[in-house]
Protein backbone atom coordinates (compact mmCIF):
# COMPACT_ATOMS: atom_id res chain seq x y z
CA UNK A 1 0.00 0.00 0.00
CA UNK A 2 2.65 2.42 1.14
CA UNK A 3 4.53 1.86 -2.07
CA UNK A 4 1.34 2.47 -4.62
CA UNK A 5 0.40 5.38 -2.47
CA UNK A 6 3.70 7.13 -2.85
CA UNK A 7 3.88 6.27 -6.37
CA UNK A 8 2.93 9.29 -8.86
CA UNK A 9 0.54 7.66 -10.46
CA UNK A 10 -2.54 9.34 -10.24
CA UNK A 11 -5.05 6.02 -10.41
CA UNK A 12 -7.93 5.16 -8.78
CA UNK A 13 -6.14 2.10 -7.45
CA UNK A 14 -2.83 4.36 -6.22
CA UNK A 15 -5.85 6.47 -4.58
CA UNK A 16 -7.22 3.48 -2.99
CA UNK A 17 -3.86 2.58 -1.46
CA UNK A 18 -3.45 5.98 -0.03
CA UNK A 19 -7.31 6.20 0.87
CA UNK A 20 -7.11 2.56 3.00
CA UNK A 21 -3.46 3.71 4.82
CA UNK A 22 -5.29 6.90 5.84
CA UNK A 23 -8.03 4.95 7.52
CA UNK A 24 -5.28 2.61 9.24
CA UNK A 25 -3.31 5.79 10.53
CA UNK A 26 -6.48 7.15 11.36
CA UNK A 27 -7.68 4.69 13.73
CA UNK A 28 -4.68 3.20 14.59
CA UNK A 29 -5.26 -0.06 13.12
CA UNK A 30 -3.82 -3.40 12.03
CA UNK A 31 -0.23 -2.72 14.15
CA UNK A 32 -0.17 0.52 12.18
CA UNK A 33 0.56 4.09 14.56
CA UNK A 34 -1.85 6.33 15.15
CA UNK A 35 -1.57 9.35 13.66
CA UNK A 36 -4.58 11.76 12.82
CA UNK A 37 -2.84 14.39 10.79
CA UNK A 38 -0.58 11.84 8.15
CA UNK A 39 -4.44 10.32 7.49
CA UNK A 40 -6.04 13.50 6.72
CA UNK A 41 -2.73 14.27 4.28
CA UNK A 42 -2.85 10.38 2.90
CA UNK A 43 -6.78 10.62 2.78
CA UNK A 44 -6.44 14.24 0.52
CA UNK A 45 -3.71 12.45 -1.47
CA UNK A 46 -6.17 9.68 -1.95
CA UNK A 47 -9.05 12.02 -3.15
CA UNK A 48 -6.47 13.71 -5.38
CA UNK A 49 -4.80 10.87 -7.30
CA UNK A 50 -8.83 9.99 -7.92
CA UNK A 51 -9.92 13.16 -9.10
CA UNK A 52 -7.10 13.30 -11.48
CA UNK A 53 -7.73 9.43 -12.42
CA UNK A 54 -11.67 10.34 -13.39
CA UNK A 55 -10.72 13.80 -15.19
CA UNK A 56 -8.44 11.34 -16.97
CA UNK A 57 -10.98 8.87 -18.21
CA UNK A 58 -11.00 6.77 -15.13
CA UNK A 59 -14.98 6.07 -14.94
CA UNK A 60 -14.58 3.96 -11.64
CA UNK A 61 -12.55 7.30 -9.82
CA UNK A 62 -15.37 9.26 -11.20
CA UNK A 63 -17.97 6.64 -9.49
CA UNK A 64 -16.02 5.95 -6.72
CA UNK A 65 -15.85 9.87 -5.90
CA UNK A 66 -19.51 10.73 -6.20
CA UNK A 67 -20.90 7.47 -4.27
CA UNK A 68 -18.12 8.29 -1.03
CA UNK A 69 -20.05 12.28 -1.06
CA UNK A 70 -23.45 10.53 -2.16
CA UNK A 71 -22.97 8.15 0.87
CA UNK A 72 -22.51 11.34 3.40
CA UNK A 73 -25.45 13.29 1.49
CA UNK A 74 -28.05 9.95 2.44
CA UNK A 75 -27.73 10.58 5.99
CA UNK A 76 -28.55 14.43 5.62
CA UNK A 77 -31.84 15.98 5.61
CA UNK A 78 -32.63 16.13 2.29
CA UNK A 79 -33.95 20.15 2.62
CA UNK A 80 -30.99 21.25 4.88
CA UNK A 81 -27.97 23.44 4.30
CA UNK A 82 -25.43 20.66 4.62
CA UNK A 83 -27.25 18.22 1.78
CA UNK A 84 -27.06 21.82 -0.60
CA UNK A 85 -23.42 21.54 -0.44
CA UNK A 86 -23.03 17.62 -0.33
CA UNK A 87 -25.18 17.49 -3.23
CA UNK A 88 -22.56 19.73 -5.55
CA UNK A 89 -19.64 17.24 -4.10
CA UNK A 90 -21.07 14.09 -5.13
CA UNK A 91 -23.52 14.81 -8.08
CA UNK A 92 -21.32 16.31 -11.11
CA UNK A 93 -18.94 12.96 -10.41
CA UNK A 94 -21.78 11.14 -10.26
CA UNK A 95 -23.28 12.39 -13.83
CA UNK A 96 -19.56 12.35 -15.20
CA UNK A 97 -19.79 8.23 -14.08
CA UNK A 98 -23.03 7.85 -15.12
CA UNK A 99 -22.53 9.00 -18.42
CA UNK A 100 -19.80 6.52 -18.72
CA UNK A 101 -21.50 3.51 -18.28
CA UNK A 102 -21.59 2.95 -14.45
CA UNK A 103 -25.02 1.55 -13.36
CA UNK A 104 -24.43 2.17 -9.92
CA UNK A 105 -23.55 5.78 -10.07
CA UNK A 106 -27.33 6.31 -12.52
CA UNK A 107 -28.89 4.39 -9.12
CA UNK A 108 -27.33 6.96 -7.03
CA UNK A 109 -27.98 10.12 -8.87
CA UNK A 110 -31.40 8.81 -9.42
CA UNK A 111 -32.05 8.34 -5.61
CA UNK A 112 -30.68 12.32 -5.39
CA UNK A 113 -33.01 13.26 -7.78
CA UNK A 114 -36.50 11.03 -6.81
CA UNK A 115 -35.77 12.28 -3.41
CA UNK A 116 -34.64 15.96 -3.79
CA UNK A 117 -31.13 15.82 -1.55
CA UNK A 118 -30.00 19.05 -1.72
CA UNK A 119 -32.09 19.68 -4.74
CA UNK A 120 -35.60 20.03 -5.71
CA UNK A 121 -37.62 16.79 -6.09
CA UNK A 122 -36.89 16.24 -10.26
CA UNK A 123 -39.26 12.96 -10.62
CA UNK A 124 -38.86 13.66 -14.73
CA UNK A 125 -35.19 13.26 -14.51
CA UNK A 126 -34.58 10.87 -12.21
CA UNK A 127 -36.63 8.39 -14.81
CA UNK A 128 -33.92 9.50 -17.58
CA UNK A 129 -31.63 8.40 -15.25
CA UNK A 130 -33.45 4.94 -14.11
CA UNK A 131 -33.71 4.21 -18.06
CA UNK A 132 -30.32 4.49 -18.48
CA UNK A 133 -28.92 2.72 -15.19
CA UNK A 134 -31.85 -0.36 -16.86
CA UNK A 135 -30.54 0.05 -19.99
CA UNK A 136 -26.83 -0.50 -19.10
CA UNK A 137 -27.52 -3.01 -16.31
CA UNK A 138 -29.05 -5.10 -19.61
CA UNK A 139 -25.88 -4.38 -21.60
CA UNK A 140 -23.09 -6.58 -21.29
CA UNK A 141 -19.79 -5.32 -20.27
CA UNK A 142 -17.33 -4.47 -23.37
Amino acid sequence: LEDLCATDANTLDAGLACESLAALHGQGAMGVELDQQLGEKLFERARGKAVFACRGGEIRACSHIGLMNAMKLRRLDPKSEQAKVWVKASGPWLVLACEGRDPVSCDALAEILEVGRGIPRDPEAAKKVREREAELRATPKE
